[in-house]
């Protein structure tokens, strides 16, 4: 059913699908795959051992930076790095204790230490930012009025005189989100934080939300459009489930700036809203983290091959415009 350029073959849950061309697809020769396969893997290592051995021509969402600069030298393959537009940032839960408390929202600020984690864990693969917005989207602005920055100093005597300060920092089961976790976990640990980590799947993820029980989150926030998808309001917003905000001016500006036809004013919004969430320490922002895709030699397509914008933290493979250098296959 529907009007896709791909039928369904077969699908087992969690594993793999199998489609095949849909000949009624209303663009004339598309797509050029007769067949199309999707298979679950366990992660960017397997993903490589695959591809070497022929088991797979595509893949998807490749975060790790050593296996990234390790296939750009293979010959076989073609990695191409994505544009951002989601920036990893640091949710704080503000309606329960510690960071209810507007002072130990701002000591975990003053502890984090982005450009370290940048340069040394990522290899300065993704430009640092202060909001929720990257340069591969709109309205992009790397540097925010007045924004906290790493001052261990500030950081203790928070904490000393909040009397100690315990969290729990949380992240999605993806490798290199784990390793940032443990990156700020050793960070804060210096300012006196005393932080336990937990990384989930995303069922388990979306529960903790929910229960409203979480105190920090490592995620992404934003979108190519700050106001569609995922975008800043899937963060912060009252509204939202998997907000740690409940703010009505927060609110307000970020509804004048979805509901503003002019671009200016619409940039100028979103700066504004940005600054007030550094005013009010309500999220850290790190830098704007995107995937690579990868190809095997003979394969092309946009978003696979091509860099195109994320909508949300990864982009849209146009697999209707994918070819493979002998006709079609899977």
């Amino acid at each position: 059913m529907g009007a896709g350029p791909f039928t369904v073959v077969s699908n087992k849950l969690s594993s793999q699908i199998v489609l095949k061309k849909n000949p009624t697809y209303f663009k004339q020769g598309r797509p050029f795959l007769d067949q199309l396969t999707f298979k679950s893997i366990g992660g960017d290592e397997a993903a490589y051992q695959a591809l070497q051995a022929g088991q797979a021509q595509a893949y998807e969402n490749l975060s790790t930076p050593s296996l990234i600069d390790q296939m750009k030298k293979d010959p076989k393959l073609q990695v191409t790095q994505q544009l951002s537009t989601s920036p990893y940032n640091i949710q704080l839960n503000t309606d329960a204790p510690p960071f209810n408390n507007p002072k130990a929202r701002q000591a975990i600020y003053y502890a984090t230490d982005s450009e370290a984690i940048r340069s040394k864990l990522f290899q300065n693969r993704y430009p640092s930012t202060q909001g929720f917005t990257g340069p591969g989207g709109r309205f992009f602005e790397a540097d925010v009025p007045g924004y906290r920055t790493t001052d261990l100093a500030k950081a203790k005597a928070l904490v000393k005189e909040l009397g100690g300060l315990k969290t729990e920092l949380g992240t999605i089961n993806v490798l290199v989100a784990k390793q940032t976790t443990q990156a700020l976990q050793s960070q804060w640990a210096q300012a006196g934080i005393k932080a336990t980590i937990k990384s989930y799947d995303l069922g388990p993820l979306i529960q903790a939300f929910q229960s409203k029980k979480w105190t920090a989150m490592l995620q992404t926030a934003g979108s190519y459009d700050p106001a569609a998808g995922v975008g800043v309001a899937f963060r912060y917003s009252s509204k939202s489930p998997f907000s740690g905000v409940h703010d009505k001016k927060l609110d307000a500006l970020l509804g004048q700036a979805a509901g503003t036809l002019d671009d200016g004013q619409r940039k100028t919004l979103y700066d504004q809203a940005a600054k007030y969430m550094n005013d009010e320490a309500y999220s850290p922002f790190l830098f704007a983290f995107a995937p690579a895709s990868v190809a095997a030699k003979g394969v092309s397509g946009p978003g696979l091959t091509t860099a195109l914008t994320c909508v949300v933290v990864t982009p849209s493979i146009l697999y209707d415009e994918v070819s493979m250098g002998g006709g079609g296959g899977a």
